[in-house]
């Protein structure tokens, strides 16, 4: 084999290694994309009425809660968010009674 047909055909497997990398990339990008698109509704159709159903209850307004994000994993980061920080903030003053109710208890003991 000559020159010329050494270089022809490495310029040709570099060709279609290159074709064939393209196409593999490709569909496993669209196979993602599908997947995610799964996922996404999954989560629009039972993820989100939970933690929608959870802040209702636990009186998280719908200012909180209002998500900006277009997709459903942003909603539902977002929504579980509010409903944390409203836990949060509802345990907390709980917990401080507790601590003083606590502490009369310990006063009462002593005397």
């Amino acid at each position: 084999m000559g020159g010329w047909e050494t270089v022809l055909a490495a310029v040709g497997g570099l060709v279609l290694g290159f074709g064939l990398g393209f196409s593999l990339a490709r569909r496993r990008e669209q196979e993602m994309t599908r997947r995610m698109r799964r996922l996404e509704s999954r989560i629009r159709a039972s993820v989100i009425p939970v933690l929608e159903d959870r802040a209702q209850t636990l009186g998280v307004s719908r200012e909180e809660r209002a998500s900006d994000a277009d997709d459903a994993f942003g909603m539902a980061v977002d929504l579980s968010v509010s409903i944390q920080r409203r836990q949060e903030n509802a345990n907390l003053a709980f917990s401080d009674t507790l601590e003083v109710q606590r502490a009369d208890l310990e006063r009462k003991k002593r005397k």
